[in-house]
């Protein structure tokens, strides 16, 4: 529901140090701290005072701190009552807020004050609202305490109400705390490792035993896994924790060289970093500088002891320093800051070796070995420890020392093992090279034979592949009859025709002249012969004449005969010109127009095609001559062949249809393969139907077969032609 937002702190607290100066100011404020109780701590003890116990405190606290901040909705969690407690000031926010997300908030508060971002209800959408939160009292009273706002803050705004609010916490917590939880965690942390050190007296060793345990929890929380980045959060978030510091940064390389640049990969309190941001910008180029230099930096200068080597002047850094460090310093506005460059762990037997300065084992390097080892190798992280309120830190302490130790024990870890060439590939490889790699060994070798047991043991339908076409069992090629040209084409592709309905017109021009001379010949014909048989009816010829008519008569007779024959002929043949559909169905021909139109053909030249998709359908097969012995036996058996087959053009489906015939003889393809032509009928067709001359797969199924034996039929069948035949 929400997640810190570096950039907006960055943001607020570049405009709080341009408001508020930078060194001198900050000093200034300490000395005026020091002399009267600030407005927070004045405003706690009045609070306080009129408050019978501390759950009365609280809310009083609550109330006043929802007023000065106008915040929407205050959550407070201690330990009187499981749930957090809210003063609500604004319905809809209250409504409207998960639960779940405000406890988990509340659970990873801690005694610096942290900012929050989570989406809140505005009319029809979600905007970003600012939420700051803060732990007043440590355990067992364990008091913590949220502000929710209805708006997002302004960078301006953010860090002095954070600065504020951590104010109040900080009163609260010496108003009510016990005297062993005045001091904050990091505090005590601080003082759990300088036990170590010998800094603190032995009578106080037991009770600072289990703060020294939790501490090396932490610390050891750093090895947890080995992503360079997701060790640089988690060494972020525990820094304020276990060190006097109320911010922390890590920063990383980004190449490995002589000379690396370094990039902000973790903020304490931010789990989103934009890297665009000036403050980002300035920490990055800051680190660079003091990469240089190799040593660690303290700012502002404090007078240390007269064996600290550890923290430089500001007043003596090169020329090189001064940029970056005043364009930090403006875009901060911390009170101090600590740069803690982290070399690659010395080789020695000591895990807590660190190039920083003074060592906690005896048989540690000496200080001149360890400052040679960092002359020599460049720094792999860099720690930044900002404090924005409080009495600065004057030197490197031993707590630092510690820390800083294991960070860089843990961050070069992290670094070496994303440098590890071909991890990916190189640690299943490793694994397999194990005593694991035996056991794997065992279990496929097990599966492998219970594989092969079950494939024999396991009958399956055999089949073969075979390809071909699915297309309708009624279709015809449409021929011309007769010589001619194509005078007039009424049909194009896919067009549904009825029977008798015309398709194609020719013209014939020597049929057309024909006709009208045998027309003119049987006219002149039919008119003598009309003549004559008027002569004979009319009896005024002789008997010579009648017997010449009668002759001529004959012979026009016979004449008319012939010619009607010729022009019977004739008409049938240009009937022949005139191409009609055989059956009701569909047009089949690509480019129809472009093919035949005005173009001339010849008799028994193929113009089209002609199907009937709404009949029965059926697939024509090419099965290769090899896979055909289980087919051809079962065919001339009688028995039933069924075939399942997919088609090109819906193949997420399959249908069924069953051998028809089966070809004779098998016929060599353009490929040079033999095959067998297959005919199958198609069982059922769906109602929107198949596109004609689909391709198709199919499966012709030839009976029960052992698994095993079906797999590997044709393994089996290439040893035997190829190997076992050699020999027989």
């Amino acid at each position: 529901m929400s997640r810190p937002n570096a950039s907006t702190t960055d943001s607020a607290n570049t405009q709080a140090a341009k408001a508020g100066g930078l060194e001198s100011a900050n000093a200034g404020k300490n000395a005026n701290s020091a002399a009267k109780p600030t407005a927070a701590e004045q405003t706690v003890r009045q609070l306080a005072e009129q408050s019978r116990d501390e759950a009365e405190f609280l809310h009083r606290l609550a109330t006043h701190l929802a007023e000065i901040h106008s915040a929407a909705l205050v959550a407070v969690q201690d330990n009187s009552f499981p749930q957090p407690r809210m003063l609500v000031r604004n319905e809809t926010i209250a409504a409207n807020l998960d639960r779940d997300w405000l406890r988990q908030q509340l659970g990873v508060v801690s005694p610096s004050a942290a900012s929050f971002v989570f989406e809140t209800p505005n009319g029809q959408t979600d905007t970003r609202a600012t939420a700051l939160g803060v732990e007043l009292l440590p355990a067992p009273q364990s008091a913590k305490l949220m502000l929710l706002h209805d708006h997002e803050l302004a960078p301006t705004a953010l860090l002095p109400a954070m600065k504020q609010l951590g104010e109040f916490a900080k009163a609260s917590r010496e108003r009510f705390a016990t005297p062993t939880q005045v001091d904050s965690e990091s505090t005590e942390s601080s003082r759990a490792i300088a036990t170590l050190a010998g800094e603190l007296p032995a009578h106080e060793l037991v009770n600072l035993d289990q703060a020294f345990r939790n501490v090396r929890a932490v610390m050891r929380g750093f090895h947890q896994d080995l992503d360079p980045t997701s060790t640089a959060y988690r060494i972020a978030a525990d820094l304020p924790r276990l060190l006097a510091c109320d911010r922390a940064a890590v920063l990383l390389p980004k190449t490995s060289s002589r000379r690396p640049k370094f990039q902000v990969r973790a903020i304490s309190g931010s789990s989103v970093i934009d890297r665009r941001s000036p403050l980002i910008r300035s920490m990055n180029q800051l680190a660079d500088a003091v990469a240089v230099i190799k040593r660690p930096l303290i700012l502002p200068a404090q007078a240390t002891s007269p064996n600290d080597e550890q923290a430089i002047d500001p007043a003596a850094l090169s020329p090189q320093l001064i940029e970056p460090l005043e364009g930090y310093l403006d875009e901060s506005g911390v009170h101090s800051v600590a740069m803690i460059p982290l070399f690659e762990p010395s080789q020695s037997d000591d895990p807590y070796a660190t190039e920083l300065g003074q060592d906690l084992s005896p048989d540690a390097p000496s200080d001149d070995e360890l400052r040679s080892h960092a002359n020599n190798h460049p720094p792999i992280a860099m720690l930044i420890l900002e404090t924005f309120s409080g009495d600065p830190a004057t030197e490197i302490s031993p707590a630092i020392r510690e820390v800083a130790d294991e960070s860089a024990l843990a961050l070069s870890n992290a670094l070496n093992h994303a440098s590890v060439f071909a991890l990916p590939l190189r640690r299943p490889l490793a694994a397999a090279s194990r005593r694991a790699f035996r056991n794997w060994a065992m279990a496929i070798s097990l599966s492998v034979i219970a594989g092969l047991i079950a494939g024999w043991l396991i009958r399956v339908d055999h089949h073969v592949v075979a390809t071909g076409e699915a297309r309708p069992a009624v279709r015809r090629a449409i021929f011309a009859g007769i010589d001619g040209i194509v005078d007039e084409l009424l049909v194009s592709d896919g067009d549904h025709v009825q029977a008798g309905e015309m398709l194609v017109r020719l013209d014939n021009a020597e049929l057309t002249r024909e006709a009208e001379a045998v027309s003119g010949e049987l006219a002149t014909a039919t008119q003598q012969l009309s003549s004559i048989r008027a002569l004979l009816l009319s009896g005024d010829n002789g008997d010579r004449d009648n017997a010449q008519n009668i002759l001529e008569q004959q012979s026009l007779e016979n004449q008319i005969e012939s010619l009607n024959k010729r022009l019977d002929l004739n008409q049938q043949m240009q009937s022949m010109l005139s191409i009609r559909a055989p059956f009701d169905g569909q047009v089949v021909g690509w480019r129809l127009d472009e093919r035949l139109s005005d173009h001339p053909v010849s008799r028994g030249d193929r113009l089209l095609s002609m199907v009937q998709p709404d009949g029965p359908w059926e697939l024509e097969l090419k099965l290769e001559e090899s896979r055909s012995r289980e087919v051809l036996q079962r065919y001339s058996n009688g028995d039933p062949l069924p075939i399942r087959f997919a088609i090109e053009t819906r193949p997420t489906e399959t249908f069924e249809a069953e051998v028809s015939s089966v070809g004779s003889v098998a016929r060599r393809r353009a490929d040079g393969r033999s095959v067998l032509d297959v005919v199958a009928k198609i069982n059922e067709v769906p109602e929107d139907g198949f596109r004609g001359d689909a391709e198709v797969t199919a499966k012709i199924v030839c009976g029960k077969k052992r698994y095993l034996a079906s797999a590997l039929d044709d393994v089996v069948d290439w040893v035997h032609r190829n190997v076992l035949f050699r020999f027989r």
